[in-house]
Formats: structure tokens, sequence, C-alpha cells
């Protein structure tokens, strides 16, 4: 990722790219941060020291709408390590997660890949949101049409950090 990054910044023109990593970031296993400093990306707010709660306060002061939403990984977090990152993986997370949110209406969601495996994590104060047998037998519908074959539910709800290992 960070030298595709690099190579279509340098086909247009661009000397320095930025991120929004923050200090916070930092505690977690990300090993996109180092693929992206090897290839000259720079994070600004890692370098002034803001961390999470500093930039949702700078967000809320200056009226941004977003300073509360919550926290979105980039969407390889979702897919084991030693699985292959792949432009339509990518997509079709992206689409789970959208479908997720669009029929239940939650605000924290993931969808892990594992690979005809689907498993979603909503956050714990939403989980009551996801019993609707009406509604699991679109998202069932809906998910297998992209191309998982089973779709499945983590009761525990959403945790951070979840797919750094696989069972």
């Amino acid at each position: 990722m960070g030298q595709h990054l690099a190579d279509e910044a340098k086909k247009a023109g661009v000397q320095l790219v930025v991120d929004g990593t923050n200090v916070d970031d930092l505690s977690d296993y990300r090993p996109g941060i180092r693929a992206l400093r090897e290839n000259g990306v720079r994070s600004p707010m890692v370098e002034l020291g803001i961390d999470k709660a500093e930039v949702r306060k700078i967000a809320q002061e200056h009226g941004l709408s977003v300073y509360d939403k919550p926290s979105n990984a980039c969407l390889a977090s979702r897919i084991p390590t030693g699985m292959e990152v792949t432009y339509e993986n990518l997509r079709k997370i992206e689409n789970s997660e959208i479908i997720v949110k669009s029929i239940f209406g939650t605000r924290q969601v993931r969808v892990r890949d594992h690979g005809e495996i689907a498993r979603i994590e909503v956050g714990r104060d939403e989980l009551g949101r996801m019993f609707d047998p009406d509604k699991l037998d679109l998202l069932d519908k809906k998910l297998k049409e992209l191309g998982f074959r089973f779709v499945t539910m983590d009761v525990s709800g959403y945790k951070s950090g979840r797919l750094s290992v696989v069972d």
C-alpha cells in the first residue's frame, strides 16, 4: 500500500504526503504505519504529540460534524494476517459494512473477512438492534451476493485489534 501511494504521489507531482495517524494509533499493532513511513509519508499529529481526544476536540471547535464519529481503521485491518489484501477484498468489506449500517442503523461496524465467512462486529451497545429476523435474512442475502458463503455475528461485540491473531 505505501509504495503504491508513493508512486501515485510522484505521478501527480506531489512532494509531501501526510496521513491522519495520531499518538494513540502508535499503541496498536499497525503494520501499515511502517509501510507508510518507509515510503516517506509523514504524520503531523504524531510529530506534534496530538492524541485522538485532542483531534476530536479540535474538530468540534472548528464545527466539524464528524468530531464524534466512531473510529474506523483501515479496511485491511478486517483481513487476517497472512491473507492476501486485494482491491476486491477491500471493496467487498467496505460494501458489507455499508449494508450492515443501512439495514440496522448501527454506527460502529466491522465486517471481518475470513475467506468464505463474514464475521460481523457491532458496538456492544448496538447488539440488540441486530436480532430482527427479517433484517437478518436481508443481510444474509446481500452479503452472500457480495461473495461470502457464510454470514456470522460476533456476539461479544466490536473490539479494536481483534483480528491480529486468527484462531
